[in-house]
């Protein structure tokens, strides 16, 4: 028989219990995998939305952000807490951060001062544009033959010259190829002579993606502020930005802030707006295309969320010859010296020579060159830097160069500061040689000077723009020549402008003046009077013009007059531009002391060109051009960036010089002159030339015949709406579509319709109609009521 538990037991066994309990709970209280949840939660840091899901850790009441998240965040960690050892960090050893948990939309709340975040968001305030691609299908292959003549007739003598350049273009990939030329005649009395002379041929090839040029021929090499170019024929290598001429080659302006809150930022340079942007929290940085040449003044206005408003000004200066950091610019000549260049044809000298130029930007602020050439017995070496003095102390540059020649040897310095303002602008520069300085050009006997000093101090007032400049040029063997030299010029109300300029010689104390008035006139005319007063001579002159409208062409004169001592001079002149070139004709009646003449005077000048199997007259042009086709429609308007250029001949053809190379052009025509039975597929056309070769530009256009009638049944009931019309009786095919459909009252209308019988499928039933001939007709044609049958 057992006995009962006693109360003392059950209590003695409750006390138990409640103590292995309480043990058990300390137990996992200590354990450091109590109680842990990850969170995935929206963020909003300093009232900014950001674009990731956050990656956190719940535990006993406390929050721990991923180190992910905070990269992802860029949140700057103190020392103390910067250890990779744990992937997730406690927000409340985070300094200057503190944050709102909103369990019910899984969302956090984060606010950190700005210099916690270690990012800097960078904004553009430009569009970058892609480079430019050439079409296929308008880069046609041609020949050009540009001409230029002149001609001048008297009494006692004439004068007949010309120049030509020969161009094969639109090869593709294989380039262009190129010869000019000049000729000249002179007759006087009985004496004649002709005289002509070969000036340039090469062949050159352009790869855009890579701003690579290579040209086989002549050419001139590149040159520095402190080398000299010279003319090479054989085998040139060079980097050529303008074929991606929307590349910005120079450092972008850049500006710097912070703001704590979601902002509008404000961009302002010299007064002007150039962006608005939207930043978000954190450090910024904006950069914006150079607007400006020497000092200026910008300013960031930031409005922030709340409608708070403070302003950062910058001090700025614009140049453009900087290259963008880590940009680089080259050009490498291996070859002949040109020799007599527009005096012999093909004259090289024997030896071979080259001459390379290399320009790297060194920082934003910093861009270096180098410059070497070599010859036979000729090594030429040197250096320069440019370097921007900070934001508003203006633009250093220096170079030193050193030649070796046979047994001679010298070295050049230069040095240069130049500081530009709205209201003032200095230059210097200075060069000296030491030595027997030689370069390639010296081989030949174009002297190097020994010294060169440049100054010059402009500045601008409500009194109009003064300028002052010294110069001073030593060569060898020679007077060192000396210069002074005065400016002075105000703009008056209706654009009239006086300018007054005074040149005097050190060296032989002769002082020249020059006085002249420019008022504008209406339509293109401007009128002149000047006054001219050297070696104790004074000379006045009257001058009248109109000048051609470049784009549509027209008419132009001029009528000169010249009076002074034992002096007088009158001649006009008469000139056309034209779609196929332009011509002037003169006459000049001189008078000196007891001498007169009388001069005849005559310029022509134009192009034929041979493209898409036609022969056709156009302007001189040593750009890029267009042939632009509008189907043979004649007297269609073209129109080359919204400028009107002309009209199509009969042949629906006009050609249009002046494009950029390797640029959108953006080429379209006016429909509005056309009847209402012309059809365009588009009236805008971009179009992308190489360089110095044409595009052919096709506007597809034809007339169309609109065709109305109206269908009935034998009974006379309009065909039911909505009935397909096919063109066979083969509706069933999968390969055929309804022509079109019948509208209300039995209304069909048809657009330049091919076949002589339609059918129309009703519900129940299928008839025919019958067209009549319509190869003679035009326009809107309606046809009455037919009976489908």
């Amino acid at each position: 028989m057992k006995k009962p538990i006693s109360w003392w037991g059950i209590v003695l066994i409750i006390f138990c219990c409640i103590h292995k309990v309480q043990a058990e709970t300390a137990s996992v209280s200590s354990s450091p995998n109590f109680i842990k949840q990850e969170l995935i939660l929206d963020i909003i840091l300093n009232q900014s939305q950001q674009d990731i899901l956050g990656q956190f850790l719940q535990e006993n009441n406390q929050l721990l952000i991923s180190r992910e998240t905070l990269e992802q965040l860029k949140i700057r960690l103190p020392n103390r807490t910067d250890s990779t050892s744990t992937p997730y960090v406690l927000l409340e050893d985070i300094p200057s951060l503190n944050y709102e948990y909103d369990s019910l939309n899984q969302r956090i709340y984060l606010n950190v001062d700005v210099e916690a975040l270690n990012s800097i968001a960078r904004y553009q305030a430009y569009t970058a544009i892609e480079p430019a691609k050439i079409d296929p299908n308008q880069d046609k292959p041609g020949t050009l033959l540009n001409y230029d003549f002149y001609g001048q007739y008297s009494a006692d003598a004439s004068t007949l010259s010309g120049a030509n350049e020969y161009r094969v273009f639109g090869l593709g990939e294989e380039g262009i190829f190129s010869l000019s030329a000049h000729y000249n005649y002179n007759r006087s009395g009985k004496e004649s002579n002709f005289n002509s002379q070969v000036l340039d041929v090469f062949w050159q090839k352009d790869f855009p993606e890579d701003m690579f040029s290579l040209k086989i021929g002549d050419d001139q090499s590149r040159q520095l502020n402190w080398s000299r170019s010279t003319r090479i024929s054989g085998l040139s290598l060079a980097k050529n930005f303008s074929l991606q001429p929307y590349r910005i080659t120079t450092p972008l302006a850049s500006f710097k802030g912070q703001v704590a809150l979601p902002s509008t930022v404000d961009l302002f340079i010299n007064g002007l707006k150039q962006t608005t942007q939207q930043v978000v929290p954190g450090q910024f940085e904006i950069e914006t295309l150079p607007v400006l040449s020497g000092t200026g003044e910008a300013q960031l206005i930031l409005t922030d969320i709340n409608g708070q408003q403070r302003v950062i000004s910058f001090s700025l200066y614009g140049t453009n010859e900087l290259l963008q950091q880590g940009l680089d610019d080259w050009s490498l000549n291996l070859g002949y010296t040109r020799l007599d260049y527009g005096q012999r044809s093909f004259q090289y000298d024997r030896d071979l020579v080259t001459n390379g130029t290399y320009r790297y930007g060194l920082t934003h602020d910093l861009t270096i060159e180098s410059h070497m050439e070599f010859a036979p017995e000729l090594a030429l070496l040197g250096g320069g830097v440019i370097q921007k003095l900070g934001n508003r102390a203006g633009m250093l540059n220096a170079a030193y160069s050193y030649s070796q020649y046979q047994n001679t040897e010298g070295y050049i310095y230069q040095l240069g500061y130049n500081w530009s303002s709205r209201y003032l602008n200095f230059f210097y520069n200075t060069l000296r040689q030491s030595g027997e300085f030689y370069d390639i050009a010296r081989i030949h006997g174009v002297a190097f000077p020994e010294r060169s000093d440049q100054v010059f101090l402009g500045f601008n007032n409500a009194l109009g723009q003064f300028g002052a400049s010294y110069v001073h040029q030593e060569y060898p063997s020679s007077v060192p020549g000396q210069y002074l030299t005065f400016n002075w010029s105000y703009s008056f109300a209706h654009n009239i402008f006086l300018n007054l300029s005074a040149n005097h010689d050190l060296n032989q104390q002769d002082t020249r003046y020059f006085l002249s008035l420019n008022i504008p006139l209406e339509k293109r005319r401007t009128a002149n009077l000047s006054l001219q007063q050297e070696q104790n001579q004074e000379k006045w002159s009257f001058n009248a013009n109109q000048s051609i409208p470049r784009d549509t062409g027209g008419w132009g004169w001029q009528v000169q007059a010249d009076a002074g001592q034992d002096l007088r001079n009158l001649q006009a002149q008469i000139g056309k531009l034209h779609n196929y070139g332009e011509w002037s004709m003169g006459i000049q009646d001189f008078n000196s002391g007891q001498s007169s003449s009388t001069f005849i005077t005559g310029t022509v000048n134009g192009s034929v060109l041979m493209m898409k199997n036609s022969l056709l007259p156009m302007r001189r042009t040593y750009d890029s051009f267009a042939l632009i086709s509008t189907s043979a429609v004649p007297d269609v308007p073209v129109k080359l960036e919204n400028r009107y250029v002309g009209k199509t001949n009969k042949k629906g053809i006009l050609v249009v010089d002046a494009l950029n190379p390797y640029q959108h052009n953006r080429i379209s025509i006016d429909p509005l002159e056309l009847p209402v039975d012309y059809h365009i597929e588009t009236t805008k056309l971009n179009a992308v030339p190489r360089y110095g070769s044409g595009v052919y530009v096709e506007f597809p256009i034809y007339r169309v015949k609109t065709v109305q009638m109206t269908l009935k049944d034998k009974q006379g009931h309009f065909i039911e709406p909505g009935s397909n019309v096919w063109v066979s009786d083969d509706m069933n095919s999968e390969t055929q579509q309804p022509l079109t459909i019948v509208a209300h009252e039995g209304i069909v209308y048809l657009e330049s319709p091919t076949v002589s019988k339609l059918y129309i499928q009703q519900k129940n039933s299928v008839c025919h109609v019958e067209l009549p001939d319509l190869s003679q007709k035009s326009g809107l044609i309606d046809l009455g009521e037919l009976l489908c049958q």
